[in-house]
């Protein structure tokens, strides 16, 4: 049986379809960057740096010998902020600056998931077990929309392989049409941020292309830190045209009550 994909919606016109498209596009990049995560410190603001970094991780690793929870705790309170440039079609690229915090949990059919929350009220779900982090849903409050995967999906598992996409298939918002979600751990790299480079980042992308859109996404997991940057490219399946394009580098996270800086 396929998982199916619920939304609270209202038929939408055509023009309606075409502008919530792109939001909708906006929103589900929103939520894959959103998992942002933290590790304990206990030690002085200079050693943080050094100390997150680890073991090093090798190119022949495999998912099941590396420890998703040291990657992506899920911790209340923690919080991070974002240099996040951004371009909607062909108009000009701009920056701002996003913060999102775990607060609070919800109950799904999974049993409870954490909220990622972001300052204007919107939130995305995330569980984490012994077999991987999870993404349950999300919510927009300006439009009133709220998604829900059931079963959710798999960001980062136990049974993936390093160079081996992962492949399901849900029902979009209209209950007809099905998208496609690839995800895969493509490997180890560094990589540049506002806040410093961060070295051995696991690589993962996702691509989930639809009836009307194909949106790629490829963010960098930092041992102790979560998300340190991330990249998005979403497009219409009509012309090819890109809709969204983003580029977002960490610039500053609060982890366990010590504020972390460049």
């Amino acid at each position: 049986m396929m998982p199916e994909l619920r939304c609270q919606r209202s038929k939408p016109s055509s023009q309606k379809r075409e502008r919530d498209l792109r939001s909708w596009v906006q929103l589900f990049a929103s939520c894959l960057s959103y998992v942002v995560l933290a590790f304990s410190i206990g030690q002085s603001d200079q050693q943080v740096s050094a100390d997150f970094q680890g073991k090093p991780l090798s190119r022949q690793s495999s998912v099941a010998e590396i420890d998703i929870a040291s990657y992506f705790p899920i911790r209340q309170g923690d919080v991070w902020t974002y240099e996040w440039s951004y371009r909607i079609g062909s108009g000009p690229m701009r920056t701002v600056t996003r913060t999102r915090a775990f607060e609070g949990r919800e109950f799904v059919n999974a049993g409870f998931a954490s909220r990622l929350v972001s300052e204007n009220g919107d939130y995305v779900l995330f569980s984490l077990d012994d077999q991987g982090l999870y993404l349950h849903g999300a919510a927009e409050y300006e439009r009133g929309i709220r998604f829900l995967f059931d079963p959710p999906i798999g960001v980062l598992t136990k049974g993936m392989k390093m160079g081996q996409p992962l492949v399901m298939t849900q029902l979009e918002e209209d209950g007809q049409h099905r998208r496609t979600i690839t995800t895969m751990l493509e490997g180890i790299e560094s990589v540049e941020t506002p806040m410093g480079k961060f070295s051995d980042c696991l690589k993962v992308w996702w691509e989930m292309e639809g009836s009307t859109a194909r949106q790629k996404t490829t963010y960098y997991f930092a041992k102790g830190i979560g998300i340190v940057a991330y990249q998005v490219e979403a497009r219409s399946k009509k012309d090819n045209q890109v809709e969204l394009s983003v580029d977002a580098r960490l610039k500053l996270a609060q982890l366990g009550g010590r504020n972390i800086r460049a």
